[in-house]
C-alpha cells in the first residue's frame, strides 16, 4: 500500500508541475488572446443592427423550458469560468489587490461554488443537448439542400 501512495505522491507533483507550468502560461495566453480578438472584431464590425429597425411585435423564439436551461448553463458556466479563473490566477492576481483575509474567504466560496455548480451545469448541458439534438438531424429537405 506505501507504493502505491508513493506512485500517486509522484503523478500528482507531475500533474501539479503541469498544472501550474504549461498549462496556467499558455491558458493566460489563450485568455487574453481570445478576448483581444473579440475586442478586435467588435471594434472592426461594431453593433449588428436591424435594418429596418425594430416592428414593436415580438414571437416566441424558445419555450420556458428551453429558456430554463439556457440560463443554467450560462448563470452556471459563468460562476464555474470565474471561480476556474481565481483558483488558477487568483494568488497572482487577487490576492496583492485585495489581501490575504478576503482572497481567502473568496477563494474558499468559489471553491465550493465550483464544485457544487458543476452539477446544474452538466444538467444544463444534457437538457440542451436532449431539448435541441432533434433540430440538428439532418432531415430530407436539408439533404435535397446539401445535395445542390
Amino acid at each position: 500500500m506505501t507504493a502505491f501512495f508513493k506512485r500517486c505522491g509522484g503523478l500528482m507533483a507531475v500533474l501539479r508541475a503541469v498544472r501550474n507550468g504549461p498549462i496556467s502560461v499558455y491558458g493566460a495566453w489563450a485568455v487574453l488572446g481570445v478576448t483581444g480578438l473579440l475586442a478586435l472584431f467588435f471594434l472592426l464590425r461594431g453593433r449588428i443592427r436591424i435594418d429596418a429597425g425594430p416592428s414593436g411585435s415580438t414571437i416566441e423564439r424558445f419555450s420556458a423550458i428551453e429558456r430554463f436551461a439556457h440560463w443554467l448553463m450560462a448563470i452556471s458556466f459563468i460562476i464555474l469560468a470565474l471561480s476556474g479563473l481565481n483558483m488558477l490566477y487568483g494568488r497572482y492576481i487577487l490576492l496583492p489587490a485585495i489581501g490575504p483575509e478576503a482572497f481567502s474567504w473568496l477563494t474558499q466560496m468559489g471553491k465550493y461554488a465550483h464544485h457544487y455548480l458543476a452539477f446544474p451545469f452538466m444538467v444544463g448541458v444534457v437538457l440542451a443537448f436532449v431539448l435541441w439534438v432533434k433540430h440538428n438531424i439532418p432531415n430530407r429537405v436539408d439533404l435535397a439542400w446539401m445535395a445542390k
